[in-house]
């Protein structure tokens, strides 16, 4: 059994419905973090180890992948329904399941490894389970991978590889079209045919077939999604034996039931080698493969991956390096007839309209070197000595915009640390790769906290505003974006940190209760939703809300929400380093939002510049009756103070004054102004700011019982 989170009365912290597990803390721009690895119909945490999270583009629902047993209900099943899943001395290690953020529900979408549970093998996976969850926008379609037979097929047909499908939530599990095989031929349901003959060993729990990796494989609709052919050859798209190469990247729209090859071979283009052996379907073009992880637009027209056989797909200039083994970023809007394979960047700009053809690019040459055919970076994008295997170009909804990590620099900077960092390009037609690309990153040795970390995993908004990422480094030294908020000194854990395209600013994006330092690591692959509000994300740390003490990694949630003004930076943050001129620190002043509570309470977070007195205080207009008459009157509905110990973010409750409640629920909701006044100690200078609010009706209730709290939770 897990964990039960009523421990949390033993630690002396009321618990609650599903909303107790929110907690009121300094966050960058948000709220602090809400567990959703738990089943709140049973009060339990997850009981093994969260590994993936993805949250939909609405921000309703989180899919996470867990290794937890104890998710699953047991009412209502049959003893022969029971062993048909769990045959006897074996067991079911979790599965993909879906959180309701508004109501704590919690379903399972498909289970996961069936691995034997008695005897000396325990442990050993007999089948492997789904994996590797990406969600679409509105909750309701979700692909994976899995060795499970999820649906009716031939005797004939192959059932021992891995394949990817796709479940419908509006669809009882059992009936037809709850799942559906996304990893089939071409213009037809049938599941591809790979050369099992090629296994040398046998694989745990099912051979190689097709994969899928999490949170980038589906659009928005759910109609399309782009996954990978396994390690062995295969019959995709539409062979009739397994004679396509390994490794290939096929996009199928489940709605036409075609599959489509993306890493072929640009005919005419290049005089280079060709990749492998020609696919019908496209033409004569050979299929080239690719190599690491690859991501569709939430509009499904746009795929973006990592591949080798570059030269072959796509134009390169005279005297850059051929070999067909190095790994490129490549960008292919797939839906349009005769659709190019493109470079998202690199040292080369052959699309510059002032790039000659015969013009050579030296490389590795001189990198200090410009010119029309030389492109944004420094090095190619897989120069550095720490790998893009595992590293995802990720893209916004109309699969022009996007961000990806590298290890170079932009030309002609030849002196950053070697890590990976962060870039944003632009892919709409006439912007050359110069133009289209903006570095937000730059690792540098020597920068006052920990400036040469790598960033690890990065995800990217649909609507393009939003960009999160993974990171150990504490220091960020470029002017642009500007950091605001406090970072950490000791740079012990992997954290999570927002950019907000829009107001040029990053921060860091979650801290434990209280403002603490998060006492675990943020784990690669977060999501962010369509609009940049919320983010979803694994962490091992367990002090991110009071009472986790499962002691393994969880899944959370968050909010995202750009501060109305920026506090000045600490005297030694991000100081001047190496040679680099670095931020300077804005003029005092509150940065204040507002969001409302569950329970319709406004929770006011206030950045402050230091310490001192907070007040906070919501107006609004009532309406009287002065005799026969309606008059409207102006009331302080609510009214808090709090105390602030150092720069930081404090966090006040205001809650509607019990004698309002009537006028409240009468009303529906009673708009209001929330005025928040700062006195620091003398002479430093009082600040106020204030911004529009709604206490709505559903706080009525609470109100009648006098509730009212305030909670300052300052770095102290």
């Amino acid at each position: 059994m897990g964990i039960l989170l009523v421990s949390l009365v033993a630690l002396g912290v009321l618990a609650l419905a599903p909303a107790a597990y929110a907690i009121y803390g300094p966050v960058g721009g948000g709220l602090g973090a809400n567990i959703v690895s738990v089943d709140n119909a049973s009060d339990e945490q997850a009981n093994a180890p969260t590994t993936d999270a993805d949250i939909s583009g609405n921000g309703q629902y989180v899919v996470f992948q867990t290794k937890a047993t104890n998710f699953f209900e047991d009412d209502g099943e049959t003893q022969q329904e029971k062993e048909a899943a769990e045959p006897p001395g074996t067991e079911r290690e979790g599965g993909i399941f879906r959180y309701y953020r508004e109501t704590g529900g919690l379903e399972l979408v498909a289970s996961g490894n069936l691995v034997l549970s008695e005897g000396k093998e325990a442990g050993k996976v007999l089948v492997r389970g789904a994996e590797n969850p990406s969600v679409s926008a509105e909750g309701r379609y979700i692909v994976f991978s899995s060795a499970q037979q999820l649906v009716p097929r031939s005797r004939s047909d192959n059932t021992e590889n891995v394949e990817v499908y796709e479940r419908d939530m509006d669809v009882a599990p059992g009936q037809a079209g709850a799942y559906t095989l996304v990893s089939a031929q071409n213009d037809s349901e049938a599941p591809a045919g790979y050369d099992d003959s090629l296994v040398t060993q046998p694989f745990a729990g099912g051979d190689p077939g097709a994969e899928v990796w999490p949170n980038t494989s589906v659009s928005a609709n759910g109609q399309y999604v782009v996954f990978r052919s396994g390690e062995l050859p295969s019959s995709l798209p539409e062979s009739s034996t397994p004679t396509t190469p390994a490794g290939q990247l096929f996009v199928r729209d489940l709605q036409n039931k075609t599959t489509t090859l993306v890493t072929r071979t640009a005919i005419g283009d290049n005089s280079g080698p060709e990749c492998g052996t020609a696919v019908s379907s496209t033409g004569g073009e050979s299929a080239c493969g690719a190599n690491g992880p690859a991501s569709i637009s939430a509009d499904g027209s746009t795929v973006a991956w990592l591949g080798s056989h570059a030269p072959s797909q796509t134009a390169f200039l005279p005297n850059e390096s051929l070999n067909e083994a190095v790994p490129y970023y490549l960008w292919q809007r797939w839906v349009e007839p005769g659709a190019r394979t493109r470079r998202v960047t690199g040292i080369a700009d052959p699309e510059d309209p002032e790039c000659k053809s015969a013009e050579e690019v030296v490389e590795p040459g001189n990198p200090t070197v410009t010119g029309p055919c030389y492109g944004p970076l420094t090095y190619p994008e897989s120069s550095s000595q720490i790998g893009l295997n595992t590293q995802t170009p990720v893209l916004s909804s109309d699969g022009y915009k996007v961000a990806f990590l590298t290890g170079s620099s932009l030309r002609p900077n030849t002196l950053k640390a070697d890590a990976l960092d962060l870039f944003v390009t632009s892919m709409a037609p006439g912007v050359t790769r110069k133009a289209g690309t903006r570095e937000l990153t730059l690792a540098v040795n020597g920068a006052q906290g920990n400036g040469t970390a790598s960033i690890t995993s990065i995800a990217l908004s649909a609507d393009g505003t939003h960009i999160i990422f993974v990171s150990q480094r504490s220091a960020f030294v470029l002017s642009e974006p500007f950091p605001v908020g406090s970072f950490s000194q000791s740079a012990q854990q992997s954290e999570l940190y927002a950019i907000d395209l829009p107001t040029n600013t990053l921060e860091r994006a979650i801290l434990g209760a209280e403002g603490v330092e998060p006492n675990g690591s943020t784990l690669a692959n977060p999501t962010v939703s369509a609009n940049g509000e919320y983010v979803a994300f694994v962490s091992s740390a367990s002090n991110l809300i009071f009472g986790d003490a499962n002691g393994v990694a969880d899944a959370f949630t968050a909010t995202l929400q750009s501060p109305t003004g920026t506090a000045a930076s600490p005297a030694n943050f991000n100081t001047v380093q190496g040679g680099f001129s670095l931020t300077g620190t804005a003029s005092p002043e509150l940065g204040l939002r507002v969001k409302r509570a569950a329970n319709g309470d406004l929770i006011v977070l206030v950045e402050t510049p230091g310490a001192g007195k907070l007040t906070a205080r919501a107006t609004g207009t009532i309406a009287t009756k002065v005799g026969k008459k309606d008059h409207k009157k102006k009331v302080v509905l609510a009214h808090v103070t709090g105390i602030t110990h150092a720069e930081g973010t404090a966090t006040l409750v205001l809650s509607l004054a019990a004698k309002y409640a009537n006028d409240l629920q009468k009303a529906g909701k009673l708009k209001v102004l929330v005025t928040v006044a700062y006195t620091p100690p003398a002479p430093a200078e009082a600040l106020a700011d204030e911004v529009d609010a709604t206490f709505l009706a559903g706080n009525a209730k609470r109100a009648a019982k006098g509730s009212s709290k305030v909670k300052s939770t300052a770095k102290k």
